[in-house]
């Protein structure tokens, strides 16, 4: 079994998880409030920007992060420039938690960022199908611009560009006990976000 395949079969049973909890099922409803999104805002630029702070200049990144194309935090800036939340705000613990963790394994354990950076890659995918109901839910048009580009950004050549990431990802050179290890942190990584979108109130009453 290759390692992608390795890791969706890890993650699977908190993917599920995750698309049960009420953050979730709101933005799939469409019921999301704009407080609630731009919560989840603040919460996703600090991981992709821990992430991609930790993957700067790491050989391991080599051919898999490609900083032009896969930098998501500018894109999230865009869209809270729509969503406004207080500068002061502050990333949920689960989310703080899992930053730290990234500087951590890039220090100790480089191939366990593998783990973050396709569980947030692969989530993109969902975000093809996401993007049409948080426009409905805000009233905005699914375009660039209009606060919705991080779901929208590369759509046209989102699933191309997935399948070439797997592949990739399916020739670094691991061992048994790194893919292992790799599998254990992308877990981890899903159950930190389970924590997160569980935690609050999403939708309207």
């Amino acid at each position: 079994m290759t390692l992608p395949d390795r890791l969706r079969s890890a993650i699977a049973d908190a993917h599920t998880a995750i698309e049960a909890t009420p953050m979730a099922v709101a933005m799939i409803d469409g019921t999301v409030t704009r407080e609630a999104y731009g919560d989840w805002l603040v919460d996703m630029h600090h991981l992709h920007g821990a992430l991609e702070d930790a993957l700067a200049d790491c050989p391991l990144a080599v051919g898999l992060f490609d900083p032009v194309e896969m930098t998501r935090s500018r894109l999230i800036d865009r869209d809270r420039a729509v969503f406004p939340t207080d500068p002061l705000a502050v990333p949920h613990e689960s989310i703080t938690r899992l930053a730290a963790e990234f500087a951590e394994w890039r220090a100790v354990a480089p191939w366990k960022l593998i783990a973050p950076l396709y569980v947030l890659e692969g989530s993109r995918m969902g975000s093809m199908v996401l993007v049409r109901h948080l426009s409905r839910a805000f009233g905005i048009a699914p375009q660039a611009g209009a606060g919705l580009d991080y779901h929208l950004d590369g759509i046209a050549t989102r699933p191309q560009k997935w399948g070439q990431f797997r592949a990739k990802l399916a020739t670094v050179p691991l061992t048994t006990e790194q893919q292992a290890d790799v599998c254990a942190a992308a877990v981890a990584v899903m159950e930190g976000l389970h924590e997160r979108y569980s935690a609050v109130p999403a939708a309207a009453e």
